[in-house]
């Protein structure tokens, strides 16, 4: 850990455990810090002015076990929600949050009045919609060695939390989900779900190779019988809009050619 004395912005390495590593160094240091920068952040000519913290898991531990103590494991979960959202102002909303929460023993997760705490609902409250979404719209295809797979681009990083709900939906059948826009994903075995990556190429020129002879003819049915139960005088296009935004559509099997 570099530090420079009087500076009280800091950076980290963008996971989870280098936030709560910079909370726990706030509180060694004694600094009050103000703006938190992610790794990939341009830095300008004053670089040399940032405090630069790196991640200490065993620190990172000790504050979420502080939380832990105080809240119980739900809390701990909600705030790893928030940081997933891949938010702009993650970290120093977050920042805020835990040391308020630390700090203060009275209860501070429903003061309303508060910057930081109407951010970690409102963000919670976009994570539940995006897993939900994911629930509904995930669409596997079958492989040549009987694998289902399916591909997403969700717009927050929501592979950890979606996990369980097609282990239970699908427990007699190998499958995996695959997040395009951050090069990784969960498989299940029909023992356990495990995580893991891939290169972006095994789901673009060799698609074609690893889908099994039937599952074109099965999209073209299923596509048929979307366009047949899709009745045209109750069409809504801005509710259905509002449920299946556009961008879901391109992984969606009902919708492609439209």
């Amino acid at each position: 850990m570099s530090l420079v004395f009087n500076s009280n912005e800091v950076r980290y390495d963008g996971t989870f455990e280098g936030l709560l590593s910079v909370v726990f160094a706030s509180y060694e240091y004694k600094v009050d810090v103000v703006a938190i920068h992610e790794p990939n952040e341009q830095m300008g000519l004053f670089a040399n002015d940032f405090w630069q913290i790196n991640t200490d898991e065993s620190k990172a531990k000790r504050v979420l076990f502080a939380i832990q103590k105080k809240f119980g494991v739900k809390e701990c979960r909600a705030l790893y929600r928030v940081f997933l959202s891949e938010d702009s102002h993650r970290a120093i909303m977050l920042f805020r949050y835990i040391k308020r929460l630390i700090d203060h023993e009275k209860d501070y997760r429903k003061a309303y009045h508060l910057d930081e705490v109407i951010y970690v609902k409102e963000q919670l409250k976009k994570m539940r919609r995006e897993v939900h979404r994911m629930h509904a719209f995930v669409r596997f295809q079958q492989s040549r060695d009987d694998l289902y797979f399916s591909v997403i681009e969700p717009d927050f990083d929501v592979i950890p939390f979606i996990g369980k709900h097609f282990e239970k939906r699908y427990s007699d059948q190998r499958w995996l989900i695959f997040d395009k826009k951050r090069s990784y994903g969960i498989a299940f075995d029909l023992k356990s779900i495990a995580y893991f990556s891939w290169t972006d190429d095994v789901f673009g020129k060799q698609l074609k190779n690893i889908l099994a002879d039937s599952e074109e003819e099965y999209a073209s049915w299923w596509r048929s019988y979307f366009s047949a139960t899709n009745i045209k005088e109750r069409k809504n296009m801005k509710l259905h809009l509002r449920h299946v935004p556009k961008r879901y559509w391109k992984y969606l099997t009902e919708k492609q050619g439209h």
